[in-house]
């Protein structure tokens, strides 16, 4: 409207006439004169004649000749045309990241491309801008001028006559008004089509936010002066703030409840196919054929049917199976042939960062298997075997491998210059064997069973070694680029093991726990899913154990043996990609400091006020991964002391990087944290812990015994941290009026100085009477529960859509288990593997991690064990390997 009044007559009642005799003299003046264009205010809106036609520069951008500038504040390319006075610039084309180079998109015109078109063309003949209306009462000397576009002679060729062509400021007005109405209707309906548009799994540009996953972490831009970073008082260090100017593609993750396929790709396209397509591989035990059914079965088939019945409620034709050999595994999958793997694939460093068929990297779930190399074969040669002795008496050593798995590079390892025969398939793998091109198999347990062997039709003497020489967890293999649908894949290996744990069977699978953590459209996906193959123990049984009886590490672990279990490198000497830019860790690289979250407890993380220094298990991770990133340097690391409310939204709005604090994994925290409205990623756990009490005489033991009818146990009262798992264990347990809710775990302890509560609950490190008096400030009696009433595996945390940061994270604590496992200390750690994984530049990232804060070992006895002496699931499992399946809490 204010537009269009600019161009009326200001002092004349008369009607305004357009047509104007000195019209043509007037346009060659103002295409000539660089100071008669229209300035502009600073939301980009014309104001009339003014000394500068340019678009308005971003804040933080200076005006000037070149074709482009940036905005820092906003992000936003701007494209800007000289020769183009009238037009308007993008607000919607592209973005750039820190360095200010282009991120995605191209700049666009949003004044009008057919407008500044007919601008051009007129220019170019003399005539006047159509929107540029002179005022001047002149008689008309020809014909008349419509809308101001004029011919060369200066007339418009179908021109009116002027008493015609006449408009009053009242019919301007109200043709200004009707535009604007027009044109605001249009831009909402615009917006409403562009938000809508991402609920159906389409490719969508969005800007992160924590309602949103599966887009990469915002740009981080700190205004804060942090460049003494080694240690920082966790009550002074100042909060970094974020400005978020990356945009990209990404599938939009809404509420787990918005539709049955929010948030990943994948789900939605086994919707509209109407099944499940998983590449498996024939192998005894895994996937045969059954001759009287035609049917597919094996342990790794059931894996698969359990996912097809958790998607569409039953596994009747659900599934597709497409059998290709293990060399072709990942290219398959990296093809999208298929959605998912199952077939004996073994969880590597290689493989999840540079799988070398394909070049990338995959995502692999909870292992459903735990198996080994081992030898068999003709009694004499697995001896040799056996004995890695392939020399003298032994020179007649020959070994068949199937091509495409991990033991092609683990062999040679063990027995250098051995004659190795490469099979294809397991089939060629039995038959040269049946046909004397090799006498010893090297491969997994179940595949070169004597049964598995003998069904192949080998009836000569035969035996399998007894040692095993490398480490196998077969996994589900996903893509990197949907992790919903991984964690989908991930979570039905946990419930199946979950099952059996809790003594839930196919023919009970109704009682089994339902959930919405996936959506309303999955409640009963583990009902379902056990109620098609039954629980882990079930699946076993039915395909397993008549081949290899179920050994230790196959079993459920309750809790009194070791997990701490490092993962296989694989072949690490691979190429792999550099830092990705404006990922997390080349974010971390160009400020030149790791932002760690943190929790204040004794052991874990403690601040030492004089030293200004950090110290414990939580910190030490931190400064391994400060070691890793910066060449050896440990202390360049500013920790935020976070509570638990807290912790996951400051991890989701990038203020940090990763959180290493007492963080308990779950089902909900890795697919969709409430309060972060966003799933996470989850390393190895690094410490397990479990809800335990403590108290003042006689109120410990009420809580260890969960006695609240006692005449002395009746005013009980436990304090206890808000925002944990703890407090939610604890209201499984405790009517509320027993119950004390702290915003932060120190309050929660100094509870029993201040009166508020006479129990503490926490993790066992939580209430240990050192961290009561260290940290609660309270020194008088006090007595420890000998109970554990839930699971706590505590592991550092990433975002969910940086998959190179996770990996780095994740091995970084797997080479602190692996080191142990080694024998390799601080002062040995020129014995860890080098890597170029992560590209050229961080080739020594694990012997640094290592040289900074040593072994799992070191670490666990510098900070904890005079807390709490090492034991039941915080030892090593190693050979001879315990039970390793521990099914996570969150069902």
């Amino acid at each position: 409207v204010a537009t269009f009044l600019s161009f009326a007559p200001k002092a004349t009642p008369e009607p305004l006439r357009v047509q104007d005799t000195a019209l043509a003299k007037k346009t060659a003046m103002f295409k000539a004169s660089p100071s008669s264009g229209n300035e502009y205010n600073s939301e980009g809106s014309r104001q009339g004649p003014g000394p500068d036609h340019n678009p308005p520069p971003s804040p933080g951008t200076s005006r000037g000749a070149s074709s482009h500038a940036y905005s820092e504040d906003h992000g936003t390319q701007y494209s800007r045309s000289v020769a183009n006075p009238t037009d308007h610039m993008s607000h919607g084309g592209s973005t750039v990241d820190e360095s200010g180079s282009t991120a995605r998109g191209t700049s666009s015109s949003s004044g009008g491309n057919a407008r500044n078109a007919a601008y051009d063309a007129s220019s170019a003949s003399g005539t006047r801008h159509p929107f540029h209306v002179n005022t001047a009462k002149e008689a008309p000397s020809s014909g008349a001028e419509a809308a101001g576009v004029m011919n060369a002679e200066g007339q418009h060729p179908n021109a009116q006559p002027a008493d015609k062509v006449t408009f009053s400021k009242q019919t301007l007005l109200v043709a200004g008004s009707i535009a604007t109405i027009l044109i605001v209707g249009l831009l909402l309906g615009l917006i409403i089509a562009v938000v809508t548009s991402g609920n159906d799994g389409d490719v969508v540009y969005v800007t992160q936010s924590p309602s949103m996953r599966g887009t990469p972490s915002p740009t981080s831009s700190p205004t804060t002066d942090m460049s003494a970073p080694t240690s920082m008082n966790p009550e002074t260090t100042p909060s970094p703030t974020t400005t978020t100017t990356t945009t990209t593609t990404a599938t939009p993750t809404m509420a787990p409840d918005s539709s049955p396929t929010s948030g990943s790709a994948t789900l939605a396209r086994i919707l509209e196919r109407g099944s499940l397509v998983c590449a498996v591989s024939t192998q005894a035990g895994y996937n045969t054929v059954n001759p009287d059914t035609d049917s597919q079965e094996g342990f790794e088939i059931d894996v698969a049917r359990a996912i097809a019945a958790a998607v569409f409620g039953s596994d009747d034709g659900a599934v597709q199976f497409v059998d290709v050999p293990y060399s072709d595994r990942f290219t398959t999958l990296n093809s999208s042939d298929v959605d998912l793997v199952i077939a004996a694939a073994t969880v590597t460093m290689e493989r999840d960062l540079l799988e070398p068929s394909t070049g990338t990297g995959f995502t692999f779930s909870t292992p459903y298997l735990y198996n080994g190399l081992s030898f068999a074969g003709l009694p004499e040669f697995v001896n040799c075997a056996d004995q890695l002795n392939n020399t003298e008496t032994c020179a007649e050593l020959h070994v068949c491998v199937l091509d495409g798995t991990t033991h092609l590079d683990r062999v040679p390892q063990l027995l250098p210059d051995v004659d190795l025969f490469r099979a294809p398939t397991v089939e060629s793998f039995y038959q040269s064997f049946i046909d004397g091109f090799c006498n010893t198999l090297a491969g997994e347990q179940f595949e070169i069973s004597e049964a598995a062997v003998r069904a192949a039709g080998f009836t000569g003497d035969y035996i399998v070694g007894e040692s095993v020489f490398s480490k196998e967890p077969l996994a589900i293999v996903t893509r990197d680029d949907d992790p919903r649908f991984s964690d989908f894949a991930n979570w039905i290996v946990q419930g199946l093991l979950a099952a059996e744990e809790q003594g839930i069977t196919q023919a009970t699978a109704n009682s089994f726990t339902k959930t919405d953590v996936f959506g309303a459209d999955y409640e009963n996906m583990f009902v379902n899913a056990i109620a098609a193959v039954g629980n882990y123990g079930e699946i076993y049984t039915r395909h397993l154990e008549d081949l290899v009886p179920r050994k230790p590490i196959n079993t459920i672990n309750d809790g009194s043996s070791g997990l701490i279990f490092s993962f296989p490198f694989g072949r690490i000497d691979g190429l792999g990609s550099d830092p990705i830019p404006g990922g997390t860790l080349q974010k971390i690289i160009d400020r030149g400091e790791l932002r760690c979250g943190v929790t204040r407890r004794a052991s874990f993380a403690e601040f030492d006020a004089a030293t200004q220094i950090w110290s414990g298990l939580d910190v030490d991770y931190c400064r391994a991964l400060s070691a890793a990133i910066f060449s050896g340097v440990s202390n360049t690391v500013v920790y935020r002391n976070l509570p638990a409310t807290e912790r996951f939204t400051a991890l989701a709005n990038g203020d940090v990087d990763v959180l290493s604090r007492i963080t308990t994994v779950t089902m909900e925290r890795d697919v969709f944290e409430p309060g972060a409205m966003a799933g996470f990623s989850f390393a190895q756990p690094n410490f397990y812990d479990g809800l335990s009490f403590g108290g003042i005489p006689p109120y410990g033991q009420c809580a260890d015994n969960l006695d609240t009818t006692s005449p002395e146990c009746q005013d009980m009262r436990i304090c206890v941290n808000d925002g944990t798992t703890n407090i939610a264990r604890l209201r499984q347990l405790f009517p509320a009026e027993y119950i004390v809710a702290k915003a932060t775990g120190e309050l929660a302890l100094q509870g029993l100085v201040s009166g508020d509560c006479q129990v503490v609950a926490g993790g066992v490190h939580d209430v240990s009477s050192g961290s009561v008096e260290d940290v609660g400030g309270y020194t008088g009696p006090y007595e420890n529960g000998a109970k554990r009433f839930s699971k706590d595996p505590l592991a550092l945390v990433t975002r969910q859509d940086d998959p190179q940061w996770t990996s780095f994270v994740f091995w970084i604590v797997s080479s602190t288990f692996f080191a142990e496992e080694e024998g390799i200390i601080q002062g040995s750690s020129g014995q860890m593997p080098t890597t170029n994984l992560f590209g050229v530049l961080f080739g020594r990232v694990l012997r640094d991690a290592v040289e900074a804060v040593g072994s799992y070992g070191q670490i666990y006895a510098r900070n904890v064990a005079g807390l709490v002496p090492r034991g039941g699931l915080n030892l090593l499992n190693s050979n001879p390997f315990g039970p390793q399946h521990y099914p996570l809490p969150g069902f």
